[in-house]
């Protein structure tokens, strides 16, 4: 039972690791610019080439979560009618295409549930955004629209469930104030 937990949870953050590439890799595409340096350009690049990459990098990491933030909200927000269309070409057709397309369009709701509710250090929002992400494909996979239902009424109690879970078992037993209660 336990080996099947991991394996579908394993299968899930593939997914999601790869919807987040192809998100980040149709962005590069549309980004990409070639610029040719001058060549007096090039060479004060390689006097201070070392020190700048090294504070570059090191920015890059503590926002990471800006970077997703803005990944997120490039995204339009979802209509109810978009959400029915989506989940029927999922249902029916089982269109990867529709439900990369669904997954990513609900994400900015698990930005502001986290964030809100969850959140307390830089470091554990995207472990906590990338459980809640998991949370949301597990309410798709079990959402019936025929029940005349929003999607994200019925998604956040399988969103709460699991990055609770995640929280407790993960998260609080790490800090000093661990006894306390955090959710709100």
């Amino acid at each position: 039972m336990d080996l099947e937990k991991e394996y579908l949870e394993l299968n899930l953050f593939k997914e999601i690791d790869s919807i987040l590439q192809k998100i980040e890799q149709d962005q590069q595409n549309k980004n990409k610019i070639i610029q040719k340096p001058k060549s007096d350009q090039i060479e004060k690049n390689k006097v201070t080439h070392n020190d700048d990459y090294k504070i570059e990098k090191d920015q890059d990491i503590n926002n990471l979560e800006s970077i997703v933030k803005k990944e997120i909200f490039k995204n339009p927000k979802i209509t109810y009618q978009q959400e029915i269309e989506l989940i029927k070409r999922i249902k029916y057709y089982n269109d990867k295409k529709a439900r990369d397309e669904f997954i990513t369009l609900n994400l900015r709701f698990i930005y502001y549930f986290v964030k809100k509710h969850y959140y307390k250090y830089d470091e554990e929002f995207l472990d906590l955004f990338q459980v809640g992400c998991i949370g949301l494909i597990l309410a798709l996979e079990k959402y019936n629209f025929n029940y005349n239902n929003k999607f994200l009424s019925y998604a956040i109690w399988w969103i709460r469930q699991i990055v609770e879970r995640y929280y407790n078992d993960n998260l609080s037993c790490s800090g000093p104030d661990s006894s306390s209660t955090f959710f709100a």
